[in-house]
């Protein structure tokens, strides 16, 4: 995702960091600037920007901080659609399994 410059993607997306919502720059005249967001298989909400989908959380932290984050993007709150910036932590792979809710299958509480 890194291959995308976080120039190109603030040339086409603005984004809300106090709503987390984003809204396109740049459109076809007669068009829609909403950003058309599509759940993942994951539950994460996906955007698609220069003909390459994205995650809305590591978009929202490129267009807020001006670079990609260099580890996993936690949501705080568990919320995947939740992308306001105060609910973002950039974190390490195991910090990010750690904020993890319980399986379905689990029977003895612990995590």
């Amino acid at each position: 995702m890194k291959n995308v410059p976080p120039e190109k993607i603030a040339e086409l997306l603005s984004y809300d960091h106090t709503t987390g919502l984003f809204v396109r720059k740049r459109y076809i005249i007669g068009g829609d600037r909403s950003v058309k967001q599509r759940l993942d298989h994951d539950g994460y909400l996906r955007i698609n920007v220069a003909k390459t989908s994205f995650k809305a959380h590591r978009l929202a932290w490129v267009l807020y901080y001006g670079k990609w984050p260099d580890g996993d993007i936690d949501h705080i709150n568990c919320d995947r659609a939740d992308n306001r910036i105060e609910n973002l932590r950039e974190c390490s792979r195991s910090q990010n399994c750690h904020n993890t809710s319980l399986r379905r299958n689990n029977k003895s509480g612990v995590k």
